[in-house]
């Protein structure tokens, strides 16, 4: 017979779940996150496109995947590569010459 793990198996061991509290604690912040944040995402950027030019709004609705690069490093600690780097900048400066 195989030995068991001595640890559960999961994608981000022991990080995040470990600090988070028992399983109730835990379901109840990942419901209340998985409820409000896209909740008040959509509404943000509702009143982003009610209040600001549309082609602003939709560029600034378009940077969190590339905003989310370096956090992903401090993070997990995983290697961007030159090109993920080069791609950043190049969308964070785009979107300085919009608001310039």
């Amino acid at each position: 017979m195989a030995s068991r793990p001595s640890r559960p198996h999961s994608f981000a061991w022991p990080w995040p779940w470990s600090s988070c509290g028992p399983w109730p604690r835990r379901a109840g912040r990942l419901l209340l996150g998985a409820l409000v944040g896209p909740a008040l995402g959509i509404w943000l950027s509702l009143v982003a496109v009610q209040n600001a030019r549309l082609g602003i709004a939709s560029t600034l609705m378009a940077l969190p995947p590339v905003l989310l690069i370096p956090l992903e490093y401090a993070a997990f600690r995983q290697r961007i590569s030159r090109r993920g780097v080069a791609g950043t900048l190049v969308a964070l400066a785009g979107v300085a010459l919009l608001f310039w």
